[in-house]
């Protein structure tokens, strides 16, 4: 008898584990948490490693991706439904800053079936030659799962981007 509850408490824990790790929530975690590693640096990348990291970025997302963010100085504005143009942008970024450190905290998901809504606030520091500047973005982004993979499918501000020292 104790054999068959060991077994079967065994069996539940493993059914919840196998949800946990392979669930939605858990896979656009760990797809924000390489988003951040693709975006940060700590020393001005070469040529090549820029280049990889720009291929790399472009992956993340759809391809009818809609991207809208803005701040209320207009310094930082981005507003395209290219995957190429984020590329681009990136690119040239990278070329005028020396770090770029980028985390998404506290990330809220509501996914169901093939698509998820997710609010986050992504902490931005980059420091170039004109000296350090630090953001605060509250975002709203809505990705969809296709061919196996979450990718984001737009990217919006909730609110004027913040800067803070």
């Amino acid at each position: 008898m104790i054999v068959i509850i060991v077994l079967a408490v065994i069996i539940v824990a493993g059914i919840i584990f196998f949800w946990w790790w392979f669930g939605a929530n858990h896979q656009i975690k760990k797809l924000l948490n390489s988003l951040e590693s693709t975006i940060s640096f700590d020393n001005r990348p070469t040529l090549i490693a820029t280049s990889i990291k720009a291929e790399r970025l472009i992956n993340y997302f759809s391809s009818d991706v809609a991207l809208d963010i803005k701040s209320d100085d207009g310094l930082v504005e981005l507003h395209t439904t290219d995957r190429e143009e984020i590329r681009d942008y990136f690119l040239a970024s990278l070329q005028r800053v020396s770090l770029i450190n980028v985390r998404f905290l506290d990330t809220q998901i509501n996914a169901n079936r093939g698509r998820a809504s997710l609010e986050t606030t992504a902490r931005v520091r980059v420091l170039s030659d004109f000296g350090e500047t630090n953001l605060i973005l509250p975002l709203r982004m809505v990705l969809e799962h296709s061919s196996g993979d979450w990718q984001i499918q737009s990217v919006s501000s909730i609110e004027i981007i913040k800067r803070y020292r």
